[in-house]
């Protein structure tokens, strides 16, 4: 449809340009229809892409093969004592008179920093031919560039965080660009490419234009998939290892804390799903809050590395070697030197423990690397008898222990415990002490280990009567996954929460007797039967019928306890005369 006039190597080179441009936003498009889209679609049936592409291609082909027939073939046959002038020439000719159209005031405009929109000029050359309509025209062109440049002066890309001002900026420069576009057309109409530096300008802005507008909706899309990807992401679960701290830092600041498509209240809430142990513990008591997101962070943060208080390395006291080599008894001293916590080996200033680890040999709350120094010093303490205790502070005291056993006739009675492991909520297994009761008709649980395993509870309306007929009110039910130390042997058991189960069996602690040779070679449930500490659950007569099996070993004497063998190990059950009892007796008899 051209005339021969505008058939010109820079006006097939601007509709090439033009075409890409127009391709690029199709492929785009075609992106976002096959994310949304149904496959179904009459679009994805009549292949409306391919059939696209295609045409694309031949007009592609087209403009190029005109450029290359242009270059090749000279505008008119040469007269006689004229020159043919070569297609370098005459390319050089076109160029002469936009040098001369610049010289006559125009000056072209020069690129600029991305997005920094300043008008190069405030108007346009007259048409070639005078026309005032074309005047008309380019002046009011001129005005579409500049409420476009100011328009880009105003889309602060970088400060955008919702998905309403990123559509809100594209409408605006959609509807500018649109004005432009469609009088751009009628100006080529009237003049063609004739006038290189209007050309420019427009070309100018265009690639400015195009450039935001992919900007605008790389930032747009980005923030929707980590929208829409943020909830399925697999973050693991922080447990307050400080060896996993760092992975899981990156992983939730690159994914949630960056995100600013999510609310503050939103991330505190993701944060306390991907806490657990004792990690939950330190923002378990702030409710889901803006405000109190950051507090939340900030609490995990650490603004120093870790220390040893002994070598002064970057490591913790309790991965120390010098601190390993030690004696039982040396490591006592010297965690009371540096006014350590025996429990979590860390100085928190005389402020509550924290931490929910116990040791993993008694389950006492104390480190496992101070069990021996601490077992030792409860023993030799028992053993001794109070040279100063006075007649009515050892009546007291026999008082107050016939409460729980019977002294008259001096002995211990030792009930069955088992060391088991119990699955938490994450997966976890946590070594805790259980109560084998065959005349307890409910199994039962403490909320501190309730509160460690972290399963969710189901609502339980009774109450729990004991000796006495003492009521004691539960705190819900949960279900458990029981396993043996010894064995792969498993069972899952329903058990309802109370604050309090027993006080620490046995009564005291003390020496295991080595006249004991039934015992000998075995695997007890309880291999530290003889140690004074917290019960975690009581196993009724339920759980007793699956655990039980044939096997029972009786002592030399009667005041031996005998071994049953069960499931979990064998159980040890029986009175027994601990030799520290006899001290005691004479000692309040003086």
């Amino acid at each position: 449809k051209d005339g021969s006039e505008r058939r010109t190597i820079d006006n097939y080179k601007r509709k090439a340009d033009m075409l890409e441009v127009y391709w690029r936003e199709y492929q785009e498009n075609h992106r976002k229809m096959c994310e949304f889209a149904e496959l179904d679609h009459v679009y994805f049936k009549k292949g409306c892409f391919d059939t696209v592409e295609e045409v694309y291609s031949n007009i592609k082909e087209i403009i190029d093969k005109t450029i290359k027939q242009l270059l090749g073939v000279s505008p008119r046959r040469p007269e006689a004592g004229e020159t043919k002038p070569s297609p370098d020439i005459r390319i050089k000719q076109q160029v002469s008179v936009s040098q001369r159209r610049l010289e006559a005031g125009a000056t072209q405009p020069q690129p600029g920093p991305a997005f920094d929109v300043t008008p190069q000029r405030d108007d346009f050359l007259p048409s070639a031919g005078g026309s005032n309509k074309l005047d008309e025209m380019m002046k009011k062109q001129n005005l579409n560039f500049k409420a476009l440049m100011r328009t880009m002066s105003k889309t602060q890309v970088n400060k955008f965080e919702n998905q309403w001002q990123f559509e809100n900026a594209l409408r605006s420069l959609d509807s500018r660009w649109r004005e432009i576009d469609k009088l751009h057309w009628e100006i080529e109409g009237e003049n063609g490419s004739e006038d290189i530096n209007y050309q420019e300008l427009f070309c100018e802005h265009e690639e400015t234009y195009i450039e935001l507008t992919e900007t605008i909706n790389t930032k747009m899309w980005s923030v929707k998939h980590r929208e829409r990807s943020a909830p399925q992401m697999d973050i693991p679960v922080f447990h307050g290892t400080y060896d996993h701290w760092v992975s899981f830092k990156d992983l939730f600041s690159e994914a949630i804390d960056k995100n600013p498509s999510i609310s503050n209240a939103q991330k505190m809430q993701f944060l306390k799903s991907k806490v657990a142990g004792e990690a939950e513990r330190l923002i378990h008591h702030l409710q889901i809050s803006s405000d109190n997101y950051k507090p939340n962070m900030s609490a995990y943060h650490v603004s120093q590395s870790i220390t040893c208080a002994l070598c002064n390395t970057e490591h913790a006291l309790w991965r120390c070697p010098t601190f390993l080599e030690m004696t039982p008894l040396q490591k006592s001293k010297k965690i009371e030197q540096l006014n350590f916590c025996q429990n979590c080996l860390c100085n928190h200033f005389k402020k509550p423990c924290i931490s929910v680890k116990r040791c993993r040999k008694c389950l006492g709350k104390h480190n496992t690397l101070l069990h021996d120094a601490l077992v030792d010093q409860s023993t030799t303490t028992s053993a001794k008898p109070n040279a100063k205790q006075t007649n009515s502070e050892a009546t007291k005291e026999n008082t107050f222990r016939s409460s729980h056993v019977s002294w008259d006739d001096r002995s211990e009675i030792l009930l069955a415990t088992a060391v088991v492991k119990v699955t938490g909520s994450d997966g976890t297994q946590h070594t805790m002490r259980a109560l084998v009761d065959q005349g307890s008709q409910l199994s039962l649980i403490n909320e501190n280990a309730a509160q460690i395993l972290g399963l969710k509870r189901a609502h339980f309306k009774g109450q729990i009567y004991g000796v006495g007929e003492k009521e004691n009110s539960s705190k819900g039910m949960i279900e458990i996954a029981i396993q043996s130390t010894h064995s792969k042997f498993s069972f899952a058991t329903n058990v309802i929460i109370i604050n309090n189960l027993i006080k620490r069996l046995p009564n005291n602690t003390f020496t295991k007797p080595s006249s004991w040779d039934h015992i000998q070679g075995i695997n007890l449930a309880d291999p530290e039967f003889n140690v004074s500490r917290p019960v975690d659950l009581l196993l009724g007569a339920d759980v007793y019928s699956k655990i039980m099996l044939g096997g029972i070993l009786r002592g030399d004497k009667d005041e031996q306890p005998i071994a049953q063998q069960t499931q979990l190990g064998w159980l040890l059950v029986g009175s027994m005369k601990p030799y520290y009892h006899c001290n005691v007796v004479l000692n309040n008899t003086e």
